[in-house]
């Protein structure tokens, strides 16, 4: 998928705008960092860059929680974590362990992650602790 996000850290709104894609996101992600062994996945981008800041794991956006279902981790990664979405209508946590089953299922060994408060995701939990 090729597209482009825009994501001010001015005081404007909105804070983000995604181009149309050019081709279908579909099980893709934007790559943040290189992996080594394991790899992170998270729903959006500001919490995939919170995701590194806390774990020191590699974190990929994969831009929502459909996609979060069909995510496909390159070759010869060793693990993936799936830092999850805590949401109060559950569809972050649902997403999350939809893949967590497949990767499962596929031989890779998986972790999920949520945060501890209902309604709160991990960029959430980094703003918390600057408070």
């Amino acid at each position: 998928m090729q597209s482009v996000q825009r994501i001010y850290v001015a005081d404007l709104e909105p804070r983000k705008k995604t181009m149309p894609p050019i081709d279908t996101i579909s099980g893709g992600a934007v790559r943040l960092f290189e992996p080594e062994d394991e790899l992170g996945v998270a729903e959006g981008v500001e919490t995939s860059l919170a995701c590194y800041q806390l774990f020191r794991i590699a974190t990929w956006a994969v831009l929502s929680a459909d996609n979060l279902k069909r995510f496909e981790p390159p070759f010869g990664i060793a693990g993936v974590h799936i830092f999850a979405d805590n949401d109060a209508n559950y569809v972050g946590q649902e997403a999350a362990y939809v893949l967590a089953r497949r990767l499962h299922r596929d031989g890779i060994p998986v972790e999920v992650h949520l945060p501890p408060e209902v309604g709160c995701d991990w960029l959430d939990v980094v703003d918390q602790g600057r408070r």
